[in-house]
């Protein structure tokens, strides 16, 4: 019996995410497949459940609206900060990420996107927020997560290699 996508299972996707336009915003093929651990919220909600209790092979084509996607855009996430809010020994561009507290205290990432001399504008949303997105998804392989990537939240492949060394991989 083969296994069927669920909480804690490690999932291979192949996908192509478009946006309105059909324009190809983000994807993975068959021989370099996206790895996540479903169940973890790695995936938008929407996606999480149309791959739920399906098996390897299963294709699908997912249409979200904004609200089902990355929510509306909203204006008041693009602000005008003084450049001295900025720490002065990091070169500032366009299209930089930084993290730091929303209004209430929760850490958000805004992303710069006008500089000028005395001043910077970054823009709290996500990049795809106000958009309609559609996705094209594959299951092409599905396995039991082990306890160490439960635990670290995220899928560790072979060349991984240990926590607790440096091994230049990103966790």
């Amino acid at each position: 019996m083969s296994l069927k996508v669920g909480k804690d299972k490690v999932v291979e996707l192949a996908f192509k995410l478009l946006d309105g336009d059909k324009t190809v915003i983000d994807s993975a093929d068959r021989t370099a497949p996206m790895p996540y651990i479903h169940g973890l919220g790695q995936l938008l909600p929407a996606v999480e459940q149309a791959l739920d209790g399906k098996e390897s092979n299963f294709c699908t084509t997912l249409m979200l609206r904004a609200d089902q996607a990355y929510g509306p855009y909203y204006k008041e996430l693009v602000v005008e900060l003084p450049r001295e809010h900025f720490p002065q020994d990091i070169e500032l561009k366009e299209g930089m990420a930084f993290n730091t507290s929303g209004p209430n205290g929760e850490p958000i990432v805004v992303e710069i996107t006008k500089l000028e001399a005395d001043k910077v504008t970054v823009d709290g949303n996500h990049p795809l927020a106000g958009m309609d997105l559609e996705y094209f998804l594959e299951i092409v392989s599905i396995r039991e997560a082990t306890k160490e990537e439960i635990e670290h939240g995220h899928v560790h492949s072979a060349a991984c290699g240990s926590h607790d060394k440096d091994d230049g991989h990103v966790h």
